[in-house]
């Protein structure tokens, strides 16, 4: 077993993710990077990056060691082919990274709007296929390594009170906010299981972040914070001493940014 840990980072052509994998690489890791589109443009972005190419060349360039792996959320064959490939590659995964999220219908509907279909799709792809890609993980580390797995929340699925809009006027969708707060419950229950074991995990709210994907969509956005922030707060995450104390719970990036990420930044 190799002495230079390795991470792997979902979602990671652009935004957060690749924000992340950069982060990870500079803090000494080898990063294994996924994305469904891993060598296609985004039709219509600005200034995104082509495909994980991107994020490769980044690390490279840096002195840094990266994969890049094809996964697609709905796919449960291609998630078991990046386990296998980085276990091949590099001999273990210290450190996962569930960022990816299934993009491939129009979330952002009302309740009523919601298909079966659809509804099944996302559950798919954000709650039962994550949660594969963490048991395959779990189930390479465990009796060899500590691992720690950070999962990116939201705080839409965080809150059950009634919120002040609905969907496409300001508030969010109830099919990606049950899918979150779905996904929410996987820290916590790994934390009960198995932290004896050396499997910590943590849930993680960037917050307002101002992805590619927000300015494309919507424009710049007063007040959101740089995909860095959450980038550094997940870093932090992995690999502080510290952080250890936080395993099994959910957290708000920016508060954890403010009082262990901030100096220096």
């Amino acid at each position: 077993m190799s002495d230079k840990r390795v991470a792997v980072v979902t979602g990671a052509r652009r935004g957060i993710g690749k924000a992340t994998a950069l982060a990870m690489a500079a803090a000494g890791f080898r990063v294994a990077v996924t994305s469904s589109n891993p060598g296609l443009p985004v039709a219509g972005a600005k200034g995104t990056a082509a495909g994980l190419s991107s994020t490769v060349d980044a690390i490279t360039a840096a002195g840094g060691e990266a994969l890049a792996l094809p996964m697609d959320l709905l796919d449960r064959a291609s998630i078991g082919r990046v386990v296998d490939a980085v276990i091949a590659q590099w001999g273990q995964i210290d450190v996962l990274v569930n960022n990816a999220i299934y993009q491939g219908d129009t979330l952002q509907c009302t309740v009523m709007d919601s298909a079966p279909d659809m509804l099944e799709r996302v559950f798919l792809g954000q709650v039962v296929n994550t949660t594969y890609l963490t048991q395959r993980v779990i189930g390479a580390a465990l009796g060899r390594h500590p691992l720690r797995v950070i999962n990116v929340g939201s705080a839409g699925g965080r809150f059950d009170d009634a919120q002040a809009h609905p969907v496409g006027q300001g508030g969010t969708s109830f099919v990606y906010a049950a899918s979150k707060a779905a996904f929410h419950k996987l820290a916590p229950m790994l934390h009960t299981e198995l932290a004896h074991a050396g499997v910590h995990a943590f849930t993680m709210n960037p917050g307002l972040v101002q992805t590619e994907a927000l300015t494309q969509f919507v424009g710049t956005v007063p007040g959101a914070n740089p995909v860095e922030m959450p980038a550094r707060v997940i870093t932090w995450l992995a690999t502080a001493p510290e952080a250890l104390i936080l395993s099994g719970t959910y957290q708000d990036a920016v508060t954890l940014y403010e009082r262990h990420c901030s100096v220096g930044a």
